[in-house]
């Protein structure tokens, strides 16, 4: 039972402590806490953590830029193919809009072209033969035999 109570001699004076925990308090880790520190070895002790903490800063401050840099870079490229892709967009809208133009006119044109024969055809049924008026007897020759016309035209008497 006595052995409980005895601290081994590597502890003894030392804070005891896990490996990667955080102290708290005025003492780094590993420092004997038995024995008072004079206020400039507090003093030295707390400029070496500020200066260990500037220079981590410092670090970070480093990445930090060298990110913020790339990350700027990486924006203007991405603006500068916004753009072109943009341009590229607009001349396919263009082309598009002329290749619809030129078929628009086509479409009319054959639909002309399509009433333009229909008229031709209904033309005998509706007293015009050849798309021609004619004259009283050409038209009856041309009601009774169509053939007939055209011995009619070649022999008007």
């Amino acid at each position: 039972m006595s052995a409980r109570r005895h601290i081994p001699p590597t502890l003894e004076g030392h804070a005891i402590q896990a490996p990667g925990m955080m102290r708290h308090g005025p003492f780094p880790a590993g420092h004997r806490t038995l024995e008072p520190l004079s206020r400039s070895d507090l003093l030295e002790h707390k400029i070496a953590a500020q200066a260990a903490d500037i220079e981590q800063l410092a670090g970070d401050n480093n990445r930090l830029a060298t990110s913020h840099m790339a990350m700027r870079e990486d924006l203007a490229a991405a603006q500068q193919e916004e753009q072109r892709l943009k341009a590229h967009i607009r001349s396919i809208q263009t082309e598009s809009d002329i290749q619809i133009r030129l078929l628009l006119d086509k479409i009319a044109k054959m639909e002309k072209d399509i009433r333009a024969g229909e008229k031709r055809e209904k033309g005998p049924q509706t007293g015009t033969c050849g798309g021609a008026e004619l004259g009283q007897r050409k038209t009856r020759a041309c009601q009774t035999n169509p053939t007939g016309f055209a011995r009619v035209a070649e022999n008007p008497h």
